[in-house]
């Protein structure tokens, strides 16, 4: 009987605890999804701000002569490492992001911020200083993100995939031609081209515990 009551116990115990657990899961996930809104919601609202001068101020946010409308869907956080979650939770939300990339096949959207800082590729993704910048009409763009979470899902990237870039001049398609494995001492892969190229950097690989010892590379080519 006193076994009996003892099992009896231990499993209220533990059904408490999954609870718990889901319930922080949760809620956890409510705050983040709410909170990438908010950033892509920032993003539309920079579109109405006034740009003086372009060409020394080109990686700041760009004049839009329409309104664009973007369904402001949450990124996939289901992929996302605990600390990963955690960092973005504690992060500061007040810059806008200059550009909002998706991969409609893989469900990821992610903004993009001005440069590749730790705190910006928590946020979302990095636009790679020295790189082609969005408005011009050559070069290759590069864009760096965390493999731990909002660049996780280029681990199923496949060859012929459609990358939009939506930026406050407009919307960019790209079609990836091109994914390889290098060492992260391989800065050719960000070399400038004599034509338009988008290049995604990620650590490699996607589930390695510590520092990665390599780099996942997307390259895509614009959409004619």
């Amino acid at each position: 009987m006193i076994k009996r009551k003892f099992h009896l116990y231990i499993e209220r115990v533990f059904w408490l605890a999954g609870v718990v657990i889901l319930g922080h899961y949760g809620f956890s996930q409510l705050i983040k999804s709410a909170q990438a809104e908010m950033d892509i919601a920032q993003f539309h609202k920079s579109q109405n701000y006034t740009q003086t001068d372009t060409k020394s101020t080109k990686t700041d946010t760009l004049t839009v002569d329409t309104q664009l409308k973007l369904d402001a869907t949450p990124a996939n956080f289901s992929l996302w490492s605990k600390s990963a979650k955690d960092k973005y939770q504690k992060l500061s939300k007040s810059e806008a992001p200059i550009a909002i990339m998706e991969i409609e096949r893989l469900s990821m959207k992610v903004p993009i911020f001005q440069g590749a800082s730790d705190d910006n590729m928590d946020r979302g993704a990095g636009w790679v200083s020295h790189t082609a910048f969005f408005d011009e009409p050559d070069g290759n763009i590069g864009i760096a993100g965390h493999r731990d979470s909002w660049f996780r899902s280029l681990k199923d990237v496949q060859i012929g995939d459609t990358i939009s870039v939506q930026t406050n001049s407009g919307t960019e398609l790209y079609t990836v031609f091109q994914t390889k494995i290098v060492k992260p001492n391989n800065v050719d892969v960000l070399r400038f081209t004599p034509s338009k190229q988008l290049t995604l950097v990620t650590c490699y690989p996607f589930y390695f515990l510590g520092d990665a010892p390599e780099r996942f590379i997307v390259m895509a080519n614009p959409l004619n």
